[in-house]
């Protein structure tokens, strides 16, 4: 039979004489020995927890906005300046919201509206991410189970 050996901060252990945390393998990288007892080092928790938390913010980030390439979001600026222009003057330029109005056939002011409606709903999705993943990164006691939507939502 093969025996499971720990090692901690180069401190090998056989892992069946060992009580692991509750959290598991999740805090692995706080991991210190008490014993024969695997206990979490509060500062190492803190700053995996950390990292942990603001990868979690970032996908969720990411998924609002999933529907769209890489390449198309990079015509947002552009095309909310184009839509902000429009509707302060309907005779402005506006190449890019006057080509995509065209192709959808819908007036250049509908468009400009559409465009405006969508960025301030990704504005409203994205404030919500930004502030759970605030209010997580300042607990002094970060839950383990961080990535549940009931603390994104």
């Amino acid at each position: 039979m093969a025996q499971t050996y720990i090692s901690i901060n180069g401190e090998m252990r056989d892992a069946s004489s060992l009580t692991l945390p509750p959290e598991g393998r999740l805090l692995r990288g706080a991991w210190v020995f008490n014993g024969d007892v695997i206990d979490i080092d509060p500062a190492k928790s803190k700053e995996i927890l950390t990292d942990k938390i603001r990868q979690e913010g970032a996908e969720r980030l990411q998924s609002i906005a999933a529907d769209y390439s890489e390449a198309e979001r990079e015509t947002w600026p552009t095309q909310i300046e184009d839509a902000e222009a429009l509707k302060a003057n309907p005779n402005a330029a506006a190449p890019l919201v006057r080509s995509l109005a065209t192709a959808d056939s819908i007036t250049p002011d509908a468009m400009a509206n559409a465009i405006l409606a969508k960025r301030d709903a990704y504005r409203a999705a994205a404030a919500v991410i930004l502030a759970k993943q605030r209010t997580l990164l300042a607990m002094d006691l970060i839950p383990t189970d961080f990535d549940h939507d009931k603390w994104w939502s």
